[in-house]
């Protein structure tokens, strides 16, 4: 029972002192005009809203600094996951960034609950080898689907493709907005902060045709607002710039707006040591 006691004994001091160390340490305040879009700032992560396309090709030397690679999923005969992995369309190496492959682990567990099965077709894809697919379809004499090296979505780290158990290994068509997983991604993807990339109708915006099966990782509150707006990630960076503007205009300042009401970046721990000397808590944020 001591032990505790000195447990939440720190818990309460570290409430009261969390207030006090942003104060001695200045952590950034904000009393300028109000934020008003509809996304609140704090649900804005400009690094999850990277365009990849003609207009803004990444460079070939971009590269994410946090892509993790993905473990293939093994079952036992029960159908238990073994080893925490997912379940791979294909072989070879598959990559996401972090924050876009603990997405798509929640999305993928939360149909697999719904009884439906999803598989990773696609992740991460480089500049090179996308400048090889490229070369491959000027070949063949038909780049109409295939983006260039710089302008696939692929390279960013946060998009995927997903598909199910008979569209493993198959050409996909738009057929697959009808199947039982398409249906599943377009009830439930924005809920664990995916948008789809290449929607239908928005063929003018984006420059490529439908894929319901092409999703982009963008955060949860922006994905939910993309979605009940009919919304292409192009116009949201779009309609996100002007409201920017706006707030410079009416005197506000966007970065010092964001400071104050963000965590910083990276891992941040605050330990307390109990009366016997031991450490009691740890928080982190990440």
């Amino acid at each position: 029972m001591r032990r505790l006691s000195c447990a939440l004994l720190a818990l309460m001091i570290l409430w009261t002192w969390i207030p006090a160390l942003g104060e001695e340490e200045g952590l950034p305040t904000y009393d300028g005009p109000a934020w008003t879009y509809e996304v609140a700032l704090a649900d804005i992560d400009e690094d999850l809203l990277m365009l990849a396309n003609s207009a803004s090709p990444l460079d070939a030397s971009y590269e994410p600094s946090d892509l993790r690679t993905i473990t293939a999923r093994k079952d036992d005969d029960d159908g238990n996951n073994l080893n925490d992995g997912l379940y791979l369309a294909s072989g070879g190496v598959k990559m996401l960034r972090k924050s876009a492959f603990s997405a798509v682990t929640q999305l993928m567990a939360a149909a697999e609950s719904d009884g439906v099965i999803l598989f990773l077709r696609t992740g991460y894809r480089s500049y090179s080898d996308q400048a090889k697919l490229y070369a491959r379809a000027e070949q063949r004499g038909d780049v109409s689907d295939t983006q260039k090296a710089g302008e696939c979505d692929y390279q960013t780290g946060l998009a995927v493709t997903l598909v199910g158990r008979d569209t493993r290994g198959t050409a996909l068509t738009t057929d697959f907005a009808s199947t039982t997983e398409g249906q599943w991604l377009q009830k439930n993807a924005a809920r664990y902060g995916f948008i789809f990339r290449y929607p239908q109708g928005k063929e003018d915006v984006t420059g490529y045709g439908w894929e319901p099966w092409h999703l982009r990782f963008v955060g949860f509150a922006v994905a939910e607002y993309i979605q009940q707006n009919n919304l292409t990630l192009e116009e949201f960076v779009e309609e996100l710039n002007v409201a920017y503007d706006e707030f410079a205009a009416n005197g506000g300042d966007v970065e010092q707006a964001m400071n104050s009401v963000r965590l910083p970046k990276g891992a941040v721990e605050l330990e307390l040591e109990g009366p016997d000397g031991d450490k009691e808590i740890t928080i982190f944020h990440d």
